[in-house]
């Protein structure tokens, strides 16, 4: 019913962190802490039901403006007896409050997972996707991502910066098989002008 994974390097105090999550039950009810007492929000949160009989959950969570450190992050499931499958990502540059400007989610069968796309307000945001397959795949990132992590051959992060407010989506490519995505894209840390 949870698992911890801890970061290889202390973290920086201001950064931001993000968790994507996949469980092997839908409708899991998740939570996410850490060691250094961050606070951690749901951005978006996917019940995939295609994968039947069990389905899946995936999620994003995100901690902003975190504390410096060693950190070791923590995810718990309501569900037992279900695989548990989560990586965590530090960003510095994300806006420390408020920092979430849209998400969306989608699910079905095919070789092109596609989260559906979200309207960003904010220039310059981190795009975030997160991608789950029911089985294991290999994955080709959506057009302009970079691969972050891939967990068990059945879950992916990959992110990209956008270069101006508008419209923002995730996908990849795998062989066919029932799939889950989500986007979610988080504004910058204002710049901040200083007399010279």
């Amino acid at each position: 019913t949870s698992c911890s994974l801890a970061f290889s390097a202390s973290k920086a105090g201001g950064n931001w962190i993000a968790v994507v999550v996949r469980t092997g039950r839908s409708h899991s009810v998740l939570t996410v802490q850490d060691t250094r007492g961050n606070l951690y929000r749901q951005a978006a949160k996917l019940d995939v039901t295609v994968d039947a009989p069990l389905g899946s959950t995936l999620a994003i969570f995100y901690a902003e403006n975190i504390q410096a450190g060693a950190n070791t992050v923590t995810v718990s499931s309501s569900l037992s007896g279900t695989t548990l499958r989560f990586a965590i990502l530090e960003y510095s540059g994300v806006a420390r409050s408020s920092s979430l400007d849209g998400a969306a989610s989608a699910q079905g069968i095919s070789a092109a997972p596609a989260s559906g796309s979200t309207t960003t307000t904010a220039g310059v945001d981190l795009v975030l996707g997160a991608i789950m397959t029911a089985d294991m795949r290999v994955f080709t990132p959506g057009s302009g991502f970079t691969l972050r992590e891939q967990v068990s051959a059945k879950l992916i992060a990959e992110d990209r910066i956008q270069s101006s407010a508008g419209a923002a989506s995730a996908g990849a490519t795998i062989a066919s098989n029932p799939w889950g995505a989500i986007v979610a894209a988080f504004r910058p840390e204002p710049l901040v002008a200083r007399p010279d």
